[in-house]
């Protein structure tokens, strides 16, 4: 804290320079532009063109996650911006959790919305639904472990409750996460700005089929159902209060979780992100 309040203090020749009320950020809908790259702690990406970018996140790399990632600016004005966004996470089961055959593939989609209300002030809101695929003979708790990595929350005791056992899942499970976003940006100088961001997952549903198949694989046993579960009980917001430093060619987001049952995972990349941009 008191970084900030000194940085504040001592803003400097780039913060007396006039405020950019549209930087790509990443809860934005605003893309880096043709030829620009960002470096950063999390995200890795690279402008395509004036509305396009694509990248990847090298950390989940580590943990067995592949990955890439883009957006693009659908629509564009002074004022209003519109981007659509879609990703794709992959994890070996079979790998790092012993699961025969097992593979979960997450697909993320989703919209925001950019509304420069003001010059110091921006409204960023949107949707967004990830897509989850499993297959391998995969129990319940194997599942919600390897949404866990994938994700950043853990479902098992969600997905326990749709089937009246929890028997391996012989079929694999076809899953969607509905969650909501929402940023408010307060721009006090060029360089220092006040962000808060909620982000909320609401519903799970989907199929999952739990049983055993027998040996020669020709007879299959067991349930299945379709699960429609509103999350906002137990997962609530993940919300955060950060201060963001923008110089020419660095960024630096520095917060904290807004006291709330935060979820595993999420709220340190909402919360701090450190790049370089060229």
């Amino acid at each position: 804290m008191w970084l900030i309040l000194v940085g504040a203090g001592l803003a400097g020749e780039w913060a007396r320079q006039q405020i950019e009320p549209k930087i790509p950020t990443d809860f934005s809908a605003y893309t880096l532009g043709r030829n620009h790259g960002r470096l950063g702690l999390f995200d890795q990406d690279f402008g395509l063109w004036d509305n396009v970018d694509v990248g990847t996140t090298a950390a989940l790399f580590l943990i067995g996650v592949p990955n890439a990632h883009a957006k693009i600016t659908a629509i564009r004005s002074d004022t209003f911006d519109i981007g659509l966004d879609a990703a794709w996470h992959g994890y070996d089961l079979e790998k790092n959790l012993d699961v025969p055959g097992g593979y979960l593939t997450v697909v993320p989609i989703g919209w925001t919305a950019s509304w420069v209300a003001s010059p110091k002030f921006s409204l960023h809101f949107g949707s967004a639904w990830l897509l989850a695929s499993a297959r391998g003979e995969i129990s319940l708790d194997q599942l919600g472990e390897g949404l866990a990595v994938a994700v950043g929350a853990d479902l098992s005791s969600e997905l326990a409750s749709s089937l009246e056992d929890g028997g391996g899942l012989y079929a694999g499970a076809n899953l969607s996460l509905t969650q909501t976003r929402l940023a408010m940006d307060y721009r006090i100088n060029r360089r220092d700005a006040v962000v808060f961001q909620a982000n909320t997952f609401v519903l799970l549903s989907g199929n999952i089929s739990g049983g055993y198949a027998t040996e020669d694989d020709t007879v299959e046993v067991g349930a299945s159902a379709h699960i429609e579960k509103p999350l906002t009980e137990q997962l609530q917001g993940v919300l955060t209060l950060s201060w963001q430093f923008t110089w020419e060619h660095w960024y630096l987001r520095v917060g904290l979780p807004v006291p709330t049952k935060t979820i595993p995972l999420l709220w340190v990349p909402q919360a701090f992100e450190f790049y370089w941009t060229f």
